[in-house]
């Protein structure tokens, strides 16, 4: 939707969760809203209606609350708790499979600069583990956590040229040995187990989407 600020209309999100049985919607991003209202980082595989959500609450740089921070939402209730606040220039967060905010890739507004951010277990201080003069895309990010420890699979390109699936050790932020790849498309997604901490498949498309 889009918001009018000193004469300018402005476009935020926000998210909702919606009841299968009864079609009844929940506003799950809190009231004030920026343009990201809502990304689910995280959902638990317990039974529970819990999910991670990094949100933006505000939509004005100089506020500390347009950079997006974490928090634990009851999708049945949108009753909400925070689990990790908001970094300065921090634009995205990633959740390991037990739900533990683990790692943050910061970008500043002018672009230059960008820097990793990383916690090997709940409780621990986020700790800067690497930075760079450029964007943030130079970073390996893990696209599933393996349990709760240091390891993980991530996306990179391969001898062939294909985006290929690797083990990654969150630990020294190194790529390790290919699991899985191609020679003629790319890997354009992983399928995780039903606990969300291993690896089960792999998504690709070839003359059509498989798994």
């Amino acid at each position: 939707e889009s918001v009018p600020v000193q004469g300018e209309d402005w476009y935020v999100t926000a998210a909702a969760s919606v009841e299968a049985a009864t079609g009844r919607t929940v506003r799950l991003s809190a009231r004030d809203s920026g343009q990201n209202g809502g990304d689910v980082i995280w959902i638990a595989h317990d039974g529970s209606p819990r999910i991670l959500m990094s949100a933006q609450h505000s939509i004005f740089t100089d506020d500390p609350d347009f950079w997006p921070s974490v928090v634990e939402v009851d999708v049945s209730t949108g009753r909400s708790k925070s689990v990790q606040r908001a970094f300065a220039e921090v634009w995205n967060w990633y959740a390991d499979s037990q739900g533990v905010v683990r790692m943050g890739i910061s970008r500043s507004l002018d672009g230059r600069e960008s820097k990793l951010l990383y916690r090997g277990v709940a409780g621990a201080w986020l700790k800067e583990v690497a930075r760079q003069r450029r964007g943030e895309n130079g970073y390996i990010r893990p696209a599933l956590f393996l349990g709760a420890g240091d390891k993980a699979v991530a996306f990179a390109d391969d001898e062939n040229g294909f985006n290929a699936v690797y083990d990654y050790d969150l630990a020294t932020h190194e790529l390790g040995a290919k699991l899985y790849g191609s020679k003629v498309f790319d890997i354009g997604g992983v399928v995780a187990n039903a606990r969300g901490d291993a690896l089960a498949g792999v998504k690709f498309g070839e003359d059509a989407s498989r798994i």
